[in-house]
């Protein structure tokens, strides 16, 4: 899990985990197939990427990392960006094919990109850092809701942070790491999962993809795990897969059982889980990371 493995091999994988969901679940489909088809996509582009950056690979501080500070920072993961070129271009198309209501938007962005009206690098870092006037008034300048902006500069991005972030993992692989977000980029997790014959509980970062141990009591965004506990959801028959609500921050993030399945694609799995992203948001809790299936539900597309 979180090994890099060959994009056929990849794809495999991503289609057992749609095709199990969909078929578990018919009224998914309309839903899940753009993801199915984004990621499947994905897996090929990141094959085309170069692993090499000109970033130190060397491992982290010992004394920082334990302090819970990850191993990049936010100039760091945007300098995991080719800002343009033929395959930030083909990472674009493939969220055009995707989710084609969505193609005006894309092609804005992408013109604006090809004649340097703005520059991802600097749009990443506004997002990173919460800067969010800087953000809006790039976004009111090209005629794009800023959600939309977000999403659009977040998912071209991706298979660049997600290729060149494996190059860290081995280096804190046997570190310990206690903090709800990932050790590498700092980033919220989308998915927490059990995993092996103990279920150890296990959290998936919602931008770069690394996976750490996580206690299976404490909220990942607060670290509440109080009396009241966490908020357990489940939809009767599917016992095997919730949405863990704190009572505290009132956050909440889907996760599932995997067992000691050593090939399933966690990338994957969360999109299958939206039917507990509206539950708990239906009871009123905020996701702890705001995702693609999140943003386009939102968005009706």
């Amino acid at each position: 899990m979180g090994k890099e493995v060959k994009p056929e091999e990849a794809v495999r994988r991503i289609e057992k985990v749609f095709d199990k969901r969909i078929k578990e679940i018919p009224s998914l489909k309309s839903i899940l197939d753009p993801f199915k088809k984004l990621l499947i996509e994905r897996e090929y582009i990141k094959a085309e990427i170069s692993s090499r950056t000109d970033i130190d690979v060397s491992a982290p501080d010992k004394e920082q990392f334990a302090k819970g500070e990850p191993m990049l920072k936010t100039e760091t993961i945007a300098s995991l960006i080719d800002t343009w070129g033929e395959t930030m271009k083909r990472s674009a198309s493939a969220l055009e094919r995707s989710f084609p209501k969505i193609r005006p938007e894309i092609t804005k962005l992408t013109q604006a990109l090809d004649t340097g009206q703005i520059d991802v690098k600097d749009c990443l870092l506004a997002i990173f850092t919460g800067e969010d006037n800087e953000l809006d008034g790039t976004a009111s300048r090209l005629g794009i809701q800023p959600n939309m902006l977000r999403f659009l500069l977040i998912q071209i991005s991706k298979p660049f942070i997600e290729k060149r972030a494996q190059r860290f993992h081995d280096l804190i692989k046997e570190m310990p790491w206690f903090k709800g977000y990932c050790p590498i980029c700092g980033s919220s997790p989308e998915l927490s999962f059990l995993h092996g014959k103990e279920g150890q509980r296990w959290l998936r970062c919602s931008l770069c993809g690394y996976e750490w141990r996580f206690k299976r009591t404490e909220c990942p965004y607060c670290g509440y795990e109080g009396k009241k506990g966490k908020q357990l959801d489940y939809i009767e028959g599917r016992n095997k897969e919730w949405a863990e609500s704190c009572p505290e921050c009132k956050r909440y993030i889907v996760g599932t059982d995997l067992g000691a399945s050593t090939e399933t694609a966690t990338e994957a799995v969360a999109p299958g889980l939206i039917y507990l992203d509206i539950l708990a948001q239906d009871k009123g809790f905020t996701p702890i990371a705001v995702c693609a299936w999140n943003m386009v539900t939102e968005s009706g597309e």
